[in-house]
């Protein structure tokens, strides 16, 4: 009989009994040593928090490290509350969904190594496109200049790797890849109520979208959730229509509730990757369309009715996409970016490098990334990492068609609902800072290796 609800998802799991007896002895030779690190100077109390932490996980969880997996996306929405002083003056801030990343990390090599499971290791140009891109990345601090937004930017690389790497060896069945999209709702509905909630507090101000840039919930500011929610959703959508009744309207009004997230902040590049994204999945769709209709005539009567402003704002917004002062600044700044690229050609500027000069050519305390993902990387690492985005987008390209070629038919609409969102997630990237915020770059790389699952070739030869 399963120890708890979670060994089915592992049933090839044999508890050990004498497991308590080891933690037991292990702990009593563990304590005095902590104690006498601690009394010596040597190491702190969250230095032996976090080892205990570690050692706890691994003798009585390393099974469940899909589990840890799973709540990372949702703990996003936290965001970073939780700090540590690196040295006096130094604040490093990190999320609870960052931690569970490191944790995962530590166990499932601790477990490979100890119990010499190298060979199931799962590997494909993904996963090593994205290491190429961290060694470059960790290279260039021989030429950056500020070490500080050097490991800022690294660290962005580096849970995109991680993330990638263990969604794809840990979510390897459909029973976790179920619990999996189960905390992607959760994620939508939480981002959902923080802006709605948001809104509120600002008395429904139309300032609410004229700052958006401003504006900020736990997770960051409001454009970058909303960028989220418009990668997260087609999947959403996709997936409830495989779900039973009960379910699937929970579902369908978990992604009710992230569009109208996204329309209320009027993010004209979040509203255009979402039409786009639910246009790729209505022609996809087969006699589930009039769900769709139906669905978004509901969504466009509630905003006349009760959203009427903000509709009327919703459509000048769009109509003035070209002549705004946003528009205007984006067209002046790429100018920038390019300068910036030819005289940084081969190598770029460094790793987190690119906020430096952009206080230095645009203004003093404008420090944001780039508004487009292919030119943060070209700035960022020059033409090599130019080549590694492109090299990332074809091999994308190539595993989502093989994973066509392999699924179910039952599974073709959840296929369908990646493609969208990955159309979503392109044309984003594209005017807007994603992949290089941590939070949305940790949420696309997870999402993205767990549907390895539905490919289980992980040959080399892409």
């Amino acid at each position: 009989m399963p120890l708890n609800i979670l060994d089915q998802y592992n049933p090839a799991l044999v508890i050990d009994p004498e497991r308590g007896k080891r933690f037991f002895r292990v702990l009593s030779i563990l304590l005095p040593v902590y104690f006498g690190l601690f009394y010596l100077g040597i190491i702190n109390y969250q230095a032996i928090l976090s080892l205990s932490v570690i050692a706890l996980v691994y003798i009585f969880f390393r099974a469940y490290l899909w589990a840890f997996l799973i709540l990372v996306i949702p703990s996003l929405t936290l965001g970073q509350f939780i700090y540590y002083e690196i040295k006096p003056g130094w604040i490093y801030n990190i999320s609870l969904g960052e931690i569970f990343i490191i944790l995962v990390l530590i166990i499932f090599f601790l477990d490979l190594y100890l119990n010499k499971k190298t060979a199931s290791l799962k590997l494909d140009l993904i996963t090593l496109s994205l290491l190429g891109y961290l060694i470059f990345s960790l290279y260039s601090v021989t030429w950056a200049e500020d070490l500080r937004l050097f490991i800022a930017g690294t660290k962005i690389t580096a849970y995109s790797f991680l993330a990638y790497f263990l969604a794809a060896n840990l979510i390897d069945n459909k029973k976790k890849f179920e619990l999996f999209m189960n905390g992607l709702a959760v994620t939508v509905f939480i981002l959902s109520l923080q802006t709605f909630y948001k809104l509120y507090q600002l008395g429904f101000s139309l300032d609410f979208f004229t700052n958006r840039s401003l504006i900020t919930i736990p997770l960051g500011a409001i454009a970058l959730s909303s960028a989220i929610l418009s990668f997260i959703l087609p999947l959403i959508f996709a997936y409830s229509l495989s779900l039973k009744q009960a379910k699937k309207y929970i579902f369908l009004a978990v992604f009710s509730l992230g569009v109208l997230a996204i329309i209320l902040p009027m993010g004209k590049a979040a509203l255009l990757s979402l039409s786009l994204a639910m246009f790729i999945l209505f022609l996809r769709l087969k006699s589930n369309k009039k769900i769709l209709i139906y669905l978004f005539g509901f969504l466009a009567l509630f905003l006349a009715v009760f959203f009427s402003q903000y509709l009327m704002g919703l459509f000048e917004r769009i109509a003035s996409v070209f002549t705004d002062s946003n528009s205007k600044f984006r067209i002046f700044e790429f100018r920038v970016d390019w300068k910036i690229i030819k005289d940084y050609f081969w190598t770029g500027v460094g790793s987190g490098q690119q906020p430096i000069f952009y206080r230095r050519l645009i203004h003093p305390e404008y420090g944001e990334f780039v508004n487009n993902f292919f030119v943060q990387g070209l700035i960022d690492l020059g033409i090599f990492g130019g080549i590694i985005i492109i090299s990332l987008i074809r091999f994308i390209t190539l595993k989502v068609k093989r994973m066509f070629s392999l699924v179910l038919e039952k599974d073709y609409f959840l296929l369908s609902g990646l493609v969208a969102g990955l159309a979503a997630a392109f044309i984003n990237g594209l005017v807007e800072v994603t992949f290089f915020a941590l939070p949305y770059a940790v949420i696309f790389w997870t999402i993205l290796g767990s549907f390895n699952f539905l490919n289980q070739d992980y040959a080399i030869d892409d």
